[in-house]
């Protein structure tokens, strides 16, 4: 179904791309946004002061599937930080985002691309491209994680929450309101 398309493919492919992968924020972060950022190798974002940061899942009643949670906790500094940020639904503005662990750096609007490019540069042009193979060890283990997890999620009994009648309300109400 389409979640297993994206759990796997898209992304645990983006959590192990053998490249430099770095996620360049102007803007909200917010659910699958945060988990794509995420499963990037490092986050920058500009100061934004309307910008949030956050995982809303838990406030519409949708839990998390394997890859999603699994690549997420990965890329939070601590277990108490995933744990506010998933139990809670917490909101969060830049610097609390750079507090928890969810941006590395914070840089002006008009140089987000220019470093998000140097980045790239400083971790991909080493000798023997060394970044590549010591991404793939540092991601391995909880790669094969989750491709297992996957494999054997009861699909139908994960994706029931989205025929719950408050869930369904509940999205209708979040979608009704993006498109205002």
């Amino acid at each position: 179904g389409f979640f297993k398309t994206l759990e796997e493919p898209v992304l645990l492919e983006l959590f192990m791309c053998k490249k430099p992968v770095i996620a360049a924020l102007n803007g909200h972060t917010v659910a699958g946004g945060m988990i794509i950022a995420m499963a990037c190798d490092y986050r920058i974002a500009t100061p934004n002061p309307k910008a949030r940061y956050g995982m809303s899942e838990i406030k519409i009643g949708l839990p998390l599937a394997v890859a999603q949670g699994e690549i997420v906790r990965f890329g939070m500094a601590n277990d108490k930080n995933y744990r506010d940020l998933v139990y809670f639904g917490r909101m969060m503005d830049v610097t609390a985002a750079k507090d928890s662990g969810i941006v590395d750096e914070i840089v002006e609007e008009g140089e987000l691309i220019a470093r998000a490019k140097e980045l790239v540069s400083a971790f991909i042009d080493n000798p023997g491209r060394a970044f590549t193979p010591i991404k793939h060890l540092y991601r391995k283990a909880l790669a094969e994680r989750i491709a297992r997890g996957i494999a054997e999620l009861d699909w139908e009994e994960a994706l029931k929450c989205f025929f719950m009648d408050d869930v369904r309300k509940t999205l209708e109400f979040v979608q009704a309101s993006m498109s205002k």
